[in-house]
C-alpha cells in the first residue's frame, strides 16, 4: 500500500534486492509537539471543541471524515481491490505521532 503517511515497505536496495520492512514491528514515535506542522495543531483544537475523547490525529481525521463514509470506503476498496486501504494501520500511526495529551 502506498502512502505518504506511512513508512514504505519492500523497498529495493542500490543493488536491487528486495528489502522487506515488516510494518507495525518498531514502535511508532511521537513527534514533539513543537515541531507539530500546523494542519495537525489544527486538528488537536478541532478536537478539543467537538471530539474531547479523540486519543490523536488519526482519531479526529476519521470523526472529519465520518465514520459511516470510511466504513463504507474500506468495504469498497476490500471489494475492489481484494484488500485492506491501510485506513486502520494509518490512523493508529497519526495517533502514535501526533498524541494528544
Amino acid at each position: 500500500m502506498h502512502s505518504p503517511f506511512l513508512p514504505q515497505s519492500g523497498h529495493k536496495s542500490s543493488h536491487g534486492a528486495q528489502i522487506v520492512v515488516e510494518k507495525h514491528r518498531a514502535p511508532i514515535e511521537p513527534i514533539p509537539r513543537a515541531e507539530w506542522p500546523l494542519w495537525a495543531i489544527a486538528a488537536e483544537q478541532y478536537s478539543k471543541l467537538f471530539f474531547p475523547s479523540d486519543v490523536g490525529v488519526g482519531d479526529t481525521v476519521v470523526h472529519l471524515i465520518g465514520e459511516a463514509t470510511s466504513e463504507r470506503f474500506k468495504q469498497w476498496f476490500q471489494d475492489r481491490f481484494g484488500k485492506s486501504c491501510g485506513c486502520t494501520e494509518r490512523q493508529r500511526w497519526l495517533n502514535g505521532r501526533f498524541l494528544y495529551l
